[in-house]
């Protein structure tokens, strides 16, 4: 059902009479919007919104449908008549529209200009775009203004602060701004002013006039502002999309089992749990790190908004209290208020922080290229074929209805790429579960083994080994229960990082890795080469140029990587 949007009444004063004549909860639950224009300009934006504020309620959204207020035929008036705008917006009006968007020369109201031959745009379509680039839905900060500076609002939209400003003298004004309460990223901070009189008609671009403040400070930015002139000031702030929050554990809101010991919390038993009372930015997934530590107990826990499961972690110990990594999850959070509760699975682990859009890069899928798929019929040849229709090249051809088959119990399978090729990965599928051991060859001048595998998995076999380079690949099966037959064997070089450093101190093991923007990665274990490797932990992001990750080392010797996931 369309929304009711009303009373868009002729004035602010009107609106407000006929908003407090709503006398019943019907009438009041059948406006979804109020709405109010102010074409003779009795009363206020701020007297409307406050009515209904008191009849409808705080939440309900308020519009202004046809601002006539703001009109001008240069850019000066344009300018001191912005000061209609703002007064709506500083009223928490959260749908803004002006009257005409496009009109004469003659006609002040509207944004584009139409002479009878071109179309220009005007002071008020650029004011209007700096607006909407910069604002805030509609909500303007709660602010003190002076009197000399009467038409004043301050809008943060993600990390930029805006301040508006129109002074009505004639006169120069140097003015300081506070902004204290705000982090200042240190950069440049730039304003556009509006109070040239070029003509509509002329070939200049009223966009406005551009400069930088006079002088910027974590505490204050000062700008001289020209006598009757508009202003946008555009100060940077640290940028909360990529730095908001960080979370001390110990600056829990609530805490329930867990032990608070100083600079971080300890999970003392299953269903301990700390809670945070977070601001989220804005809704999209954020990234979100773990830092945690354990001597010896598995890490296990459960992340909530609320009482909305986020996300489970479970980790091995990092071989003791003051070995501390850092586990990486992407989350879906609303913007807004929200209680974070981290809930342990079980005892014996510690958090320290948690970070948010600490500036790594999120998982992103990715396409890895099948290396034998589309070469010549030629370049695919098998020691042994069982019949027509099930020749080599069924097994390269990317469809798994087609098939290679042989006609003798150990055979191969090989592609010639006719050029050194490198490969590192591999994947089988295969028909019936009649392979039961092969191996992965490659040919430099003679045949050497890149892969010893067992019994494929039936839903297909994929293989990492280390990279090798050869003209020609084979599959060997070295046992089988009958004849084999393969759907599809491929080839592919998986991206890997290069570990930079591995150090061994005491119980713990770090790793250190450069890794591939868009891409996450497993650490994985082995004590014994032949039966492959145990993912430790998945889901690992690029962090930063280098990547660190700390493990409890095994009582036994072990074989360790990180590796690209699929």
């Amino acid at each position: 059902m369309p929304l009711t949007i009303a009373p868009s009444s002729w004035n602010y004063s009107q609106g407000a009479s006929w908003i407090s004549y709503l006398n019943t909860d019907e009438k009041k639950d059948a406006i979804d919007i109020a709405a109010s224009h102010n074409t003779d300009k009795t009363g206020t934006a701020q007297d409307f919104a406050d009515q209904v504020r008191t009849t409808l309620g705080a939440d309900t959204e308020i519009w202004e449908t046809e601002q006539h207020g703001w009109k001008g035929n240069s850019s000066t008036s344009e300018a001191m008549s912005f000061s209609y705008m703002i007064e709506t917006i500083r009223a928490g009006f959260t749908g803004l529209s002006g009257w005409l968007a496009i009109g004469t020369t003659s006609q002040g109201h509207a944004y584009l200009l139409n002479n009878g031959s071109t179309v220009k745009r005007n002071v008020k379509y650029y004011m209007f775009k700096k607006l909407s680039n910069t604002s805030n839905y509609g909500y303007a900060l709660d602010i003190d203004q002076t009197d000399d500076l009467s038409s004043t609002m301050a809008l943060i939209q993600d990390n930029l602060l805006t301040i508006w400003v129109i002074n009505t003298s004639s006169s120069a004004v140097l003015t300081e701004f506070d902004i204290s309460g705000f982090d200042w990223d240190g950069s440049e901070v730039k304003w556009t002013r509006w109070d040239e009189d070029l003509s509509i008609n002329a070939d200049e671009t009223p966009e406005g006039i551009e400069g930088v403040a006079l002088e910027a400070s974590a505490s204050s930015v000062k700008v001289v502002l020209n006598g009757r002139a508009a202003y946008c000031i555009e100060i940077p702030l640290v940028d909360y999309e990529d730095n908001f929050p960080f979370v001390q554990a110990e600056n829990y809101t609530a805490l329930s089992g867990a032990v608070d010991q100083g600079s971080y919390v300890a999970y003392s038993a299953g269903g301990s749990e700390s809670s945070y009372n977070l601001d989220i930015v804005k809704t999209y997934p954020h990234d979100v790190a773990f830092r945690v530590s354990s001597a010896s107990a598995n890490i296990a826990f459960d992340v909530y908004d609320g009482t909305n499961l986020l996300t489970s972690v479970s980790r091995i110990a990092t071989g003791g209290a003051g070995n501390w990594t850092t586990i990486y999850r992407t989350l879906l959070l609303d913007g807004g208020p929200m209680e974070l509760r981290v809930v342990a699975q079980n005892g014996g682990w510690n958090l320290d922080w948690i970070k948010f859009d600490q500036q790594y890069y999120s998982a992103t899928e990715s396409t890895l290229d099948n290396l034998a798929l589309g070469l010549s019929t030629n370049d695919y040849s098998a020691g042994s074929v069982h019949s027509a229709g099930y020749e080599a090249d069924k097994a390269f051809d990317g469809d798994t209805g087609t098939r290679w088959a042989s006609a003798v119990a150990t055979p191969w399978l090989e592609v010639d790429f006719g050029t050194s090729t490198t490969v590192n990965g591999s994947w089988i599928l295969d028909y019936g579960d009649r392979t039961k051991g092969y191996e992965i060859q490659y040919y430099d001048g003679s045949w050497k083994t890149a892969f010893i595998g067992g019994d494929p998995d039936d839903a297909g076999q994929t293989d990492i080994f280390p990279a090798v380079t050869g003209t020609k690949f084979r599959l060997q099966v070295t046992s089988s229960s009958g004849n084999p037959s393969i759907w599809e064997f491929q080839l592919y070089y998986i991206p890997t990082p290069d570990v930079a450093s591995m150090t061994l101190d005491g119980s713990a093991l770090t790793l250190e890795w450069s890794g591939i923007e868009g891409e996450t990665y497993a650490l994985q274990s082995t004590t014994n080469l032949t039966d492959g490797f145990t993912t430790i932990e998945s889901g690992i992001p690029v962090h930063e140029s280098v990547n660190m990750n700390t493990v409890a080392t095994p009582d036994d010797a072990a074989f360790y990587r990180i590796i690209l996931e699929d």
